[in-house]
């Protein structure tokens, strides 16, 4: 399952798409070491990859949120997002799982906003936090 994935993630860094993934749900000290040891090892693997190296960036520091969520800008100049109960990146898909897309503009803001707070409780200085901040006030335009 996740072959398929790296494969699609492969595919969109050969059409020039770069991805920021961040991962959360620090429970307890172990599971934030086993989730960052997982993080580790997906940066390994994209950076020795010649598609993904410097494509796909894997942050190390967690969100400490379970939230599912995904920003992406289109092809038309508008940014969507996705909000989910899966574990897109280890589910095996047999539950009854749930992700709903959001186009409104408002709406993509607020879950923009609620991602901003999230990646900005890492530290006082995030550029992804800081990006997510100007994304969130261009769509209130």
């Amino acid at each position: 399952m996740f072959e398929d994935l790296f494969e699609a993630i492969r595919n969109a860094c050969r059409r020039g798409v770069t991805i920021d993934l961040l991962w959360g749900a620090e429970r307890d000290d172990q599971t934030k070491l086993k989730h960052g040891a997982v993080a580790a090892e997906l940066m390994s693997r994209v950076s020795e990859d010649p598609d993904t190296h410097g494509r796909v960036r894997v942050h190390l520091r967690s969100t400490g949120s379970h939230a599912k969520l995904l920003l992406a800008d289109t092809d038309e100049d508008a940014w969507v997002a996705v909000v989910g109960s899966c574990n897109w990146l280890s589910s095996p898909f047999k539950s009854v799982e749930l992700s709903v897309v959001l186009h409104d503009p408002l709406v993509v803001a607020e879950v923009t906003t609620a991602f901003q707070r999230m990646v900005g409780r890492r530290g006082l200085s995030d550029g992804i936090a800081t990006e997510l901040a100007v994304i969130s006030r261009d769509l209130r335009l």
